[in-house]
């Protein structure tokens, strides 16, 4: 429990750019998973990481921790399946988000044809999933968005656009997330 309040702390205040606070903080969560948690805990460290990494604008680290993350989640998913672990939605919506971060990260870096397969694939399984923040959703939508927009699929980027406005605007009115996206659709 304490390393999940220090990981959460952790990421607002990267996200808040305050980057030495940030990293002192997940040293020290690190320091909490390696010695006692489990391999959902590594696989959460390492989403996190890498969106400490790619809010740090590195972003070739942040591609790493999310294929190391993406692979933790994998591997947790199918103990789940063979009954290792028991069935879990929120594993598969995990590796769903650290699907998206990877597919972020290979946007940026160019790689758009993978770019797209693996945000799709993130849409897939929160398609199939229940229970989980109907805000990564439109997370994933948004990074459809951005590839086909980058892809010059703009019809498509529309539709994704619009698609994870909606779910925005419904699950947090107007305010900063859906004139994020809002500013996108207009680019687009």
């Amino acid at each position: 429990a304490t390393a999940d309040i220090i990981l959460d702390l952790a990421l607002n205040v990267s996200n808040e750019r305050r980057d030495d606070e940030a990293a002192a903080l997940f040293r020290r969560a690190e320091e909490i998973i390696q010695k006692a948690s489990t391999t959902r805990d590594r696989a959460r460290l390492a989403t996190y990481r890498g969106y400490e990494a790619a809010n740090r604008g590195d972003f070739a680290k942040a591609l790493e921790f999310a294929r190391a993350a993406v692979s933790s989640w994998r591997a947790i998913v199918q103990q789940s399946a063979s009954g290792g672990v028991g069935s879990d939605m929120a594993v598969q919506a995990e590796l769903a988000m650290a699907l998206n971060l990877e597919a972020r990260m290979l946007r940026r870096g160019g790689d758009l044809i993978s770019a797209y397969a693996t945000a799709g694939e993130a849409l897939l399984i929160l398609n199939q999933v229940d229970g989980e923040p109907r805000w990564w959703k439109a997370d994933v939508l948004e990074t459809l968005g951005e590839i086909s927009a980058a892809r010059g699929q703009l019809s498509s980027a529309e539709t994704f656009y619009t698609n994870a406005l909606a779910i925005r605007k419904q699950t947090f009115g107007e305010g900063r997330g859906t004139l994020h996206i809002r500013t996108a659709l207009g680019r687009a």
